[in-house]
Parts: C-alpha cells; structure tokens; sequence
C-alpha cells in the first residue's frame, strides 16, 4: 500500500500481431472481464 491506496497492476501481453477473426471473442471476453474487476470494489479488514 501506498498513502493509504491499494495498488493492483495487471497486464496482458500478445504474442500474435494477428489474430483470426474467429479469436476475437477471446479478445472480448479479456476486456471485460478486466472491465468487470476495474469496476469491483476491494474491501480490507484491520486484523488485531
């Protein structure tokens, strides 16, 4: 943590310069996954 924030780093690396249009749904389904979790809410608890 850094002055009191939570920092998460994520990457997705491409290995392919190109894709078939068939594999565009996996593109799809990556984006808003990490869409979904930028949108989440992280919930810390202070253990004693």
């Amino acid at each position: 943590m850094i002055d009191n924030d939570l920092i998460i780093k994520t990457e997705k690396i491409y290995k392919n310069s190109e894709e078939s249009a068939s594999n565009f749904k996996n593109y799809i389904e990556f984006t808003d996954a990490a869409y979904n979790f930028s949108q989440s809410k992280i919930i810390l608890e202070k253990i004693n």
